[in-house]
């Protein structure tokens, strides 16, 4: 694995959680241009079990930017296309909410903003 996918690989971490209903994912460390594929295919993991939800938790996500804003707003796609819920929880990391609201996100998929 070259160095720069070893270093992604390092700062992204995820937890897939899948109890009978929902399916929850657990993201831990940045989700940027380099992790994105990771995220994708933690969700096409969870939506492959066929939970009637998948929540995917942001509390431990210490960075996000317009490229995890985009694999958010793809795995909410994605969730509706199988007829599967979809939300998104927190808290927030204020890093993070600032992204989600300076790119409207917010408006689409509001989890909880941390204190």
């Amino acid at each position: 694995m070259s160095r720069p996918l070893q270093e992604a690989e390092d700062r992204l971490r995820e937890g897939t959680v899948l109890s009978s209903d929902p399916g929850v994912l657990s993201l831990v460390g940045d989700i940027d241009v380099r992790t994105v594929s990771r995220v994708q295919e933690a969700v096409r993991i969870c939506l492959d079990a066929q939970p009637t939800a998948v929540c995917v938790d942001l509390s431990g996500v210490t960075f996000c930017d317009c490229a995890g804003i985009n694999v958010m707003l793809w795995a909410r796609r994605e969730a509706g296309r199988t007829g599967t819920g979809f939300s998104l929880r927190g808290p927030l990391r204020p890093v993070v909410a600032r992204v989600f609201t300076l790119t409207g996100a917010d408006s689409f998929v509001s989890p909880a903003r941390a204190a």
